[in-house]
Parts: C-alpha cells; structure tokens; sequence
C-alpha cells in the first residue's frame, strides 16, 4: 500500500476524532452540562454539535474503507460551517456570538465553504474512471 494513502487515512481518522470530540463538547454546552458560552444559542450548539459528531464518528468508521466519502463528508461539514460563519459576519445568523456582524468571519466562512465544494468534487472525481 502506498504510504501516501496510509498517511491520509490516519489523518482522515484524526479528524474524525477531533470532529466526535468537538462535536460532543457542543452537545454538553448546548445541553447546559458543560459551563462556558454557548454560540449561538443552546439550539444551534445542539444541532451543529451533532452533525459533527455524527460525521466525525463516520470518518472514525469510513476512513479505511474510503476516502472518496471521508472527502465527502468532510466537504460537506465545511460548506455547513462556512455557510453558518459567512452569515454571522453579515448579521443574517440568529444569536448572540463575536462573529455577528465581523466581516473577518464572512470572508473566512466564504473561503470555508468554497474549500467544502472543493473536497466534495475532489471525492467525485476520485471515483470516476479516467477517460482515455
């Protein structure tokens, strides 16, 4: 096996770690069980800590089975966050966080969601046969 490809699995696997991690940490805060500031709003820290902690334990699974859907996955987390972080630097967002109305977080959410759409072509294109 090339050790290129074993070196980003492990990182794919990393990831999902840290992903299930955070993930978790948002579902405490949201739930009120961990103390500190909830961005957002105690909803938003619930619905987006699942969802990353739900692609995080599925890159902890999928990320030696394939990395055409820990491409996928992770695409598509980072157009939801930067999709989130580009509204709060434009007020569009509701709840009360730093990033509301710092057009800092709409250039970084912008640049987020463009590398999302990035990896998510990248995981299509690893499985379409080349053309000859």
């Amino acid at each position: 096996m090339n050790i290129l490809i074993i070196i980003a699995r492990i990182l794919f696997g990393l990831l999902g770690a840290v992903q299930l991690f955070f993930g978790g940490v948002a579902i405490l805060h949201g739930l009120n069980v961990l103390p500190g500031p909830t961005p957002g709003g105690p909803q938003a820290s619930l619905i987006f800590g699942g969802i990353a902690a739900v692609i995080g334990a599925a890159l902890l699974y999928t990320n030696l089975r394939s990395v055409r859907v820990a491409l996928f996955l992770d695409g598509a987390l980072a157009i939801l966050m930067g999709g989130v972080w580009f509204l709060q630097g434009l007020r569009m967002f509701p709840g009360q966080s730093f990033m509301n109305g710092d057009i800092k977080w709409t250039v970084i959410g912008g640049i987020l969601a463009l590398a999302g759409v990035g990896l998510i072509i990248a995981g299509v294109r690893r499985g379409t046969p080349a053309a000859a």
